[in-house]
């Protein structure tokens, strides 16, 4: 699989985390001139944004056995050469122990990590990586506490999760927290780029990789795994083979309605959405294009700057609510707000509109 081909190893070759890698990497050199470690490290963020992959790379950069590791001026990054760092990465290390907390997440499984934490080792730093954290029951997070508040020398806790919400106060309190941000399109389309040409894929529209990545909600592992499916699906890469074999709507649907709702052409936006949304639509893909396209309009000086707001606004709020809304009732709603803003035809469209009211404005 791609997404594991090309699971980052360094530092460096992690996407739209640098403010995290910076302090890790003043963390790593602190450690190297003497000072401690933290007791612990929580990585939060949305899935595919690379929290256990780092978890990975410090637990490779702390048991590194390069000469060059710890030297002044050195970097601050794993050899991914020695014995040490590719036995973490073959998730086999005797110092690593990477735990799926969703499945091992009671308070026997933490008191057996307890007792292997203070068991002996070959390496510099034992690391234990608990995946999907917020699965631990309520006496699990009890049971590490203690070791938190008083930390073994050479013991590194890495939690990762999507849902640090859902973390004792207690717990927090104990650990150096970073949160790892959702990675913008472009980002993920020059790095699917990069990926496609060295696999060799043939690309005949290079406007897929940016589809992928809007598509992939800042999720680098989602928008590899795409691209792999997508080149096992046809080749040269087309942006119209994409929105095929995923169900989307192309971005010019966007400007379409945007068109209509400046005519107030209700007409006119009943084919279009009657015609592309009956069908079985990724909408949250639709309403993410819908975002960028705004910004190119404003730049582009076609909407002004309170029109663009509450454009973004109206498509913020269908998003909010797609969970009680089939495509084609939130492609209503939808214009019904882009009616709002474009509200200078002489219709009447102040009131907040409701799913009645949308039923039989579009009867």
């Amino acid at each position: 699989m791609w997404a594991l081909d090309y699971r980052p190893k360094r530092f460096q070759d992690l996407v739209g985390q640098m403010h995290v890698v910076r302090v890790i990497a003043n963390i790593m050199r602190r450690y190297y001139k003497g000072q401690g470690l933290p007791a612990g490290f929580l990585f939060a963020g949305t899935k595919g944004t690379g929290k256990t992959t780092s978890a990975r790379v410090v637990a490779a950069m702390l048991n590194c056995t390069a000469e060059y590791i710890g030297q002044p001026g050195s970097v601050m990054e794993p050899c991914c050469q020695c014995e040490s760092c590719k036995s973490v990465f073959r998730s086999n290390s005797l110092f690593v122990h990477e735990i799926d907390a969703a499945s091992s997440g009671l308070v026997d499984d933490i008191r057996a990590i307890k007792e292997m934490a203070m068991l002996s080792h070959t390496g510099k730093v034992r690391v234990i990586i608990l995946d999907e954290a917020h699965s631990l029951s309520k006496e699990a997070f009890e049971a590490l506490l203690k070791q938190l508040e008083e930390p073994m020398p050479n013991v590194l806790y890495i939690f990762c999760t999507t849902e640090a919400n859902k973390f004792p106060d207690t717990i927090l309190s104990r650990l150096m927290q970073f949160n790892f941000k959702q990675i913008v399109p472009d980002m993920i389309a020059a790095r699917l780029q990069h990926i496609a040409i060295t696999e060799k894929v043939e690309v005949a529209d290079v406007a897929v990789f940016q589809a992928i990545a809007v598509k992939s909600q800042g999720a680098m592992r989602d928008g590899i795994m795409m691209l792999e499916q997508l080149s096992n699906y046809r080749v040269p890469l087309r942006l119209d083979d994409f929105l095929e074999y995923y169900g989307l709507v192309g971005p010019e649907i966007c400007n379409s309605l945007l068109d209509m709702a400046k005519k107030a052409d209700i007409v006119g936006a009943k084919e279009i959405i009657a015609a592309n949304f009956m069908k079985s639509i990724d909408i949250a893909y639709f309403l993410d294009n819908f975002m960028i396209s705004i910004t190119d309009l404003f730049n582009n000086r076609l909407v002004t700057s309170q029109q663009a707001i509450d454009l973004y606004k109206a498509a913020a709020e269908v998003k909010a609510k797609l969970r009680f809304m089939s495509a084609f009732i939130a492609a209503n709603y939808l214009f019904a707000l882009l009616l709002r803003v474009f509200s200078n035809q002489g219709i009447d469209v102040s009131e907040v509109v409701t799913t009645d009211k949308l039923q039989e404005m579009f009867n």
